[in-house]
């Protein structure tokens, strides 16, 4: 398998997908209660990197 073939089948499920304004209203309240980046990507079955992206988009992380 390919290099760039591997870390495409390793992405999680929904990784470049839209978010859905319910997923948004999920993630901030998630986050709100106190759950960590790594905890909050594998329940979205998003990248961390993905997470904090939307995190800052919204006001809850410094860019």
């Amino acid at each position: 398998m390919e290099r760039a073939e591997r870390r495409r089948v390793e992405l999680p499920a929904k990784t470049g997908q839209p978010w859905s304004e319910e997923e948004d209203r999920k993630l901030l309240a998630s986050f709100d209660a106190g759950r960590g980046l790594a905890e909050l990507a594998a329940a979205h079955e998003r990248t961390q990197t993905g997470i904090r992206a939307r995190l800052v988009k919204f006001g809850r992380l410094a860019a």
